[in-house]
């Protein structure tokens, strides 16, 4: 079975650890708003990659920030107050 991923089920896990800290509505659309921008950025790198003919490239690159997306997922976001 493939995996089919969408820009909404991949927010979903941060827009729940907000919520579970307390930030307010604000917080949260601007969150999504800078999730958004973020997404679509890299989606158009590895477009740009697949165009070229970069596949070599484009397939090292997940495992090679594995590490960093991984960490990432781990962080507790800062509260504002």
């Amino acid at each position: 079975m493939a995996l089919t991923l969408s820009m909404r089920r991949l927010w979903e896990p941060y827009r729940d650890t907000m919520v579970k800290d307390g930030a307010n509505k604000d917080e949260i659309a601007l969150a999504n708003d800078a999730f958004d921008c973020g997404s679509r950025s890299v989606l158009m790198v590895l477009d740009c990659l697949k165009k070229q003919g970069g596949t070599d490239e484009l397939n090292e690159t997940i495992p090679r920030f594995d590490k960093q997306i991984t960490s990432i997922r781990m962080r507790k976001l800062p509260r504002q107050h």
